[in-house]
């Protein structure tokens, strides 16, 4: 594992990329437990029920999926991690709550949730640490021009909340790099044809959950790409009405520009089809379905995740072709 020049020193990616090499990490998937032994830390599976002190947490609305405990006097740090979480969200829980151990976060504990340890919250563009408040949007400098997603909607924020919003961000971009090093998942993704079988084989490969693998994969595609998450939402009778859109992440700025988190879609057309289906889906998705105008003709590869009410979906332009189809195909 050789740490690439071009990657700031304050970059969490280098930093996991540096733990690979000392740990001599030289291919996937990578060893959750070497990396563990290496900063001596021990990970915990009990049922939250079961862990004291944390009775009223284990009954919360954002019931944590993992801690991490930092020692003190030398100690080493202790983790906790749901014991029930899949094997992909175990691997990616661990590197996150080291992440924030490795990268010196302040706190003494932390406590992440499915919020805080998506996988779609780790943005490079809000890595600087030089926050200004203004109005009621934190705006990042030098940033807001070049990407809509530098600025983030929210009220009038303490500066204490916009470091634990950081610092979960590079905790999910330390965990994405060390599970999917650049250097290994770049070319190995771009030689596989573009679709979801792509991200199941590169899943299995890396060891990854689904839904991180395809994120990362959208961000390095040859093609134009993007991977797309929703959830239904129920009208005053409880029927299916529309898709809340709970992230979309590009791998080039500006592809499927319309589509924006927490915006609603038509319970119709494919992502519909995708609903009902018990496996993969492809074909067109017209352009008003993604708020363009026209009709575009994209790939689409869509998958249920087992019994979440999500559907996560792969949407691209194959070569780069923008083909605009008459309104009767």
């Amino acid at each position: 594992m050789i740490v690439p020049n071009h990657l700031s020193p304050h970059d969490p990616r280098r930093r996991a990329l540096q733990v690979l090499a000392d740990c001599d990490i030289a291919e996937p998937p990578v060893d959750e437990q070497r990396t563990l032994d290496y900063f001596g830390a021990e990970v915990d599976r009990t049922p939250i029920c079961d862990v004291p002190g944390c009775k009223t947490l284990a009954a919360s609305r954002r019931r944590p999926s993992g801690m991490l405990q930092r020692g003190r006097d030398g100690d080493s740090p202790s983790l906790w991690v749901d014991p029930a979480v899949t094997p992909g969200r175990f691997r990616w829980t661990v590197f996150h709550e080291l992440g924030h151990h490795d990268l010196g976060h302040e706190a003494t504990v932390f406590t992440d949730d499915d919020y805080t340890l998506r996988p779609a919250e780790g943005r490079l563009e809000l890595l600087p640490t030089d926050y200004r408040v203004v109005g009621y949007q934190t705006v990042i400098p030098d940033l807001a021009d070049v990407y809509d997603e530098a600025v983030t909607p929210v009220r009038l924020e303490t500066s204490e909340s916009i470091r634990r919003k950081r610092d979960e961000r590079q905790a999910n971009l330390y965990a994405g790099e060390m599970i999917m090093p650049s250097q290994w998942f770049m070319p190995e993704a771009r030689d596989l044809p573009v679709g979801m079988a792509a991200v199941e084989t590169l899943s299995r490969r890396y060891q990854a959950s689904f839904e991180a693998t395809a994120i990362r994969y959208a961000q390095v595609c040859p093609d134009k790409c993007a991977v797309l998450a929703v959830e239904p939402t129920r009208d005053s009778e409880g029927n299916f009405s529309a898709f809340t859109v709970l992230y979309c992440r590009r791998g080039e700025r500006g592809f499927l520009r319309g589509v924006r988190q927490g915006a609603e879609l038509p319970f119709s057309g494919l992502l519909a089809r995708a609903w009902d289906a018990r496996g993969h889906l492809r074909g067109i998705v017209s352009g008003d379905l993604l708020g363009l105008d026209g009709r575009l003709e994209l790939s689409a590869d869509a998958l249920r995740l087992g019994s979440y009410e999500r559907v996560v979906a792969l949407l691209w332009l194959e070569s780069g072709q923008l083909t605009m189809l008459a309104e009767d195909a």
